[in-house]
């Protein structure tokens, strides 16, 4: 991370993932997950703050994708997203980053291309929370994409809902509720999307 200005900052973060089985091809296969991520904030005043985020990923079955011996994947996406974090008041605090993604994927079996297909879609990230007396609140919708063990890209919507309340200095009561919908990032595997 850096500074840039007294109102502005930089990070950066690389992150490297790989995931083993170790057990002989199933629906399941070896797959490996490389990120890189990019995030500038800049300062307008006490109570706001713009955001920019830029993240690239690769995603590698080498072998064993839709648990074929021989097929190989490769997913590559491109995600860019705009947004702010505003103070609305003293003890409550909205953000949202809102944006799109762009995402390549190429199947292989044994070495040789079988097909490239691209997709897009849009990226979200907005949540509200609010500071309670003896607890905390929090409502948070989120789009993102993560890679499976099964060689496909999905893109996941998420709204969750969370309170903490604290009964005593030692005990506590906390609600999690969650919707989740999963839908592969490519159209040709639309049959295995999945709710929650």
């Amino acid at each position: 991370s850096y500074e840039v200005s007294p109102h502005s900052s930089l990070s950066v973060a690389l992150s490297h993932q790989g995931k083993n089985y170790e057990a002989a091809i199933t629906e399941f296969s070896d797959y490996t997950v490389d990120m890189i991520n990019a995030h500038y904030s800049y300062t307008i005043s006490e109570s706001t703050k713009l955001q920019a985020v830029v993240t690239r990923s690769k995603v590698a079955t080498p072998d064993g994708a839709f648990g074929f011996i021989g097929v190989s994947t490769l997913s590559q996406t491109d995600n860019y997203q705009l947004g702010l974090e505003y103070q609305l008041a003293e003890n409550m605090n909205i953000s949202a980053l809102y944006g799109k993604r762009d995402t390549q994927q190429d199947i292989e079996i044994n070495g040789s291309l079988l097909t490239t297909e691209t997709s897009q879609g849009s990226v979200y990230n907005i949540a509200v929370a609010k500071t309670l007396v003896r607890g905390t609140l929090k409502l948070q919708a989120t789009r993102d994409y993560s890679p499976s063990g099964n060689g496909v890209v999905y893109e996941t919507d998420t709204v969750n809902l969370n309170a903490q309340y604290m009964l005593t200095q030692r005990h506590g009561l906390s609600l999690d509720i969650a919707y989740l919908d999963r839908q592969p990032s490519s159209t040709s595997f639309a049959s295995i999307g999945r709710k929650y």
